[in-house]
């Protein structure tokens, strides 16, 4: 889990960007805490990353079914290796109990 001092940034057409509007806290609802810092796009980035969905879109969808499964598995893989960080996170962000951070919101 990252601490509260890390700040992220924004992935937009390939390339990770610094967010225009800045960051916020993110707050455990249950301890008040701060869980990190979750960066603020602007309306600008906003558009911008929609664009690049869009544009992927097209590559995506003609890119193999072997290939995307092999893709999207590698992702499974990941979130598997890491996750009860993953769900300690998901946890102290939203609030919710542990059962259901693992269950529900990684455990997909």
């Amino acid at each position: 889990m990252r601490g509260a001092g890390d700040e992220q940034r924004l992935f937009i057409g390939g390339s990770w960007v610094e967010p225009d509007d800045g960051h916020y806290e993110v707050i455990d609802p249950a301890t008040e805490g701060v869980v990190g810092m979750a960066p603020e796009a602007s309306r600008k980035q906003v558009h911008a990353a929609a664009a690049a969905a869009r544009e992927a879109f097209g590559p995506w969808s003609r890119t193999p079914p072997e290939e995307r499964a092999a893709l999207l598995g590698r992702a499974a893989d990941i979130i598997r290796r890491n996750f009860l960080s993953y769900a300690d996170l998901a946890q102290a962000e939203s609030g919710a109990t542990t059962g259901t951070a693992r269950g529900m919101q990684v455990g997909v």
